[in-house]
C-alpha cells in the first residue's frame, strides 16, 4: 500500500476572525456574515451538520455558545456548507473543529445553502 498525503487550507484563529476585507464572504439575500464581537461564551467557530450521508461544513465561522454560554435568542439565516462524502479527512476536519481550529472551506466548491438557527449571542 502507498500512503497519501493531503494538504489543506487552513487559517489560524486570527484570521477567521478578522474582519473581512472584501465582499468575499458570500450570502444570500440579506442574511451577511455578522461581526458580532465575541464573548468569553462564545466562539465563531464552523458549523458541522449532516445532510443526506454527507458530512456538511460551514463556509465560514459562525458564532457558537461555549461552556457555560447560554444561547439569547437564535436567528435562522441561509448558511453556505461544503458538503463531501464522509472519510478519513472529514473526520481530520471534524476533529479539527472540535479542537477549536477553522479550516478554511472558503475556497472550496460546490456550495449548499441550508437554513440553521444561529445564536444571537451568549452570555452565562
Amino acid at each position: 500500500t502507498r500512503n497519501v498525503v493531503i494538504y489543506g487550507n487552513v487559517v489560524a484563529d486570527q484570521q477567521a476572525y478578522s474582519r473581512p476585507r472584501s465582499s468575499v464572504y458570500r450570502s444570500s439575500g440579506n442574511n451577511q456574515h455578522s461581526n458580532k464581537p465575541t464573548t468569553p461564551y462564545s466562539q465563531k467557530r464552523i458549523y458541522v451538520i449532516e445532510k443526506g450521508g454527507k458530512i456538511c461544513f460551514s463556509a465560514y465561522p459562525l458564532l457558537q455558545c461555549l461552556g457555560s454560554g447560554s444561547p439569547q435568542g437564535y436567528v435562522e439565516k441561509q448558511v453556505e456548507f461544503v458538503c463531501l462524502q464522509p472519510s478519513t479527512v472529514t473526520e481530520h476536519w471534524q476533529e479539527m473543529i472540535n479542537r477549536g481550529v477553522n479550516p478554511d472551506f472558503s475556497q472550496k466548491k460546490p456550495f449548499q445553502t441550508f437554513t440553521i438557527q444561529v445564536p444571537q449571542s451568549c452570555q452565562s
